[in-house]
């Protein structure tokens, strides 16, 4: 069963042991129940992340775990913060990381909260047609727009996140008003932002959210000229929880979706992803 442990994880002596430190060691230091994190784990899966985009902002989905430390860890590898609140983005802060690799965003952000990322020179996502409102009145000048695509990934419903029914982002007719009323108030839409759910173990629901991601674009710039300068892909991808789960590694999650991209779009375009 070790396969489903982290990278550190071993056997000495009839015991399990993690980064070399035996688990009854790190129960009588810290108490049970404990969660520990291996940190060779966490550089791999970032380097992998790394490896496989070279050239994209790749951000850390904060929620899972905020943590300066791990922040710090991560940063050190080069990777950004993905955050959703003023607790998050001084998280991120605290942790060392510049405004230019923090991505803010979620479906109930406050003035204040727009005003504070604006101010941290993070990248706002705007999740809904009121926001534009709000983030005029905090004074922002460039956002991207979460797009629903109306892909229904294959994971459990509560965490699908880009079906028509969605609770998160933009239809496609509704990014669209958005597209051009943000002209007439001066905001400009860098670009778009997609994540169609968590836990994902198949790649298909992925490339199709892209494919549509991507046609919105071509349609947008013939009809207004509007063409994205930041495409983000989200996150979601699973892991193994027993020994019959296959889902795909960093690599080849990742790159089928950068390659879609470059692939199904002409021009130069920062790509951004949130695992």
């Amino acid at each position: 069963m070790l396969e489903l442990l982290p990278d550190s994880a071993r056997i000495e002596n009839g015991e399990l042991a993690l980064g070399g430190v035996p688990a009854s060691r790190l129960a009588a230091d810290h108490g049970t129940p404990l969660v520990v994190y291996c940190e060779e784990t966490i550089r791999a899966q970032a380097r992998a992340y790394r490896e496989a985009a070279p050239d994209a902002l790749v951000v850390y989905g904060t929620k899972a775990f905020a943590n300066v430390a791990l922040l710090q860890l991560l940063a050190e590898e080069g990777i950004g913060a993905d955050v959703s609140t003023l607790g998050e983005l001084a998280f991120a802060r605290a942790a060392g990381i510049e405004g230019g690799r923090i991505v803010f965003h979620g479906n109930n952000k406050s003035v204040t909260e727009l005003g504070a990322a604006g101010e941290a020179g993070a990248t706002v996502v705007l999740d809904a047609p009121q926001e534009l409102d709000a983030a005029v009145q905090a004074g922002l000048e460039r956002v991207l727009l979460r797009l629903t695509p109306g892909v229904e990934a294959v994971t459990h419903r509560s965490v699908q996140t880009a079906h028509e029914d969605s609770k998160f982002g933009l239809s496609p007719e509704a990014a669209a008003r958005a597209i051009e009323d943000a002209s007439r108030r001066g905001l400009e839409i860098a670009g778009l932002h997609v994540h169609i759910g968590s836990q994902l173990v198949r790649l298909e629901e992925s490339v199709l959210a892209v494919e549509r991601l991507l046609a919105f674009c071509a349609e947008m710039r013939e009809r207004w000229g509007w063409a994205p300068q930041v495409l983000d892909l989200g996150g979601g991808l699973g892991i193994r929880h027993n020994r019959d789960e296959r889902p795909p590694s960093v690599s080849e999650f990742v790159g089928p979706l950068v390659e879609a991209v470059r692939d199904g779009w002409p021009e130069p375009v920062r790509v951004v992803l949130e695992p």
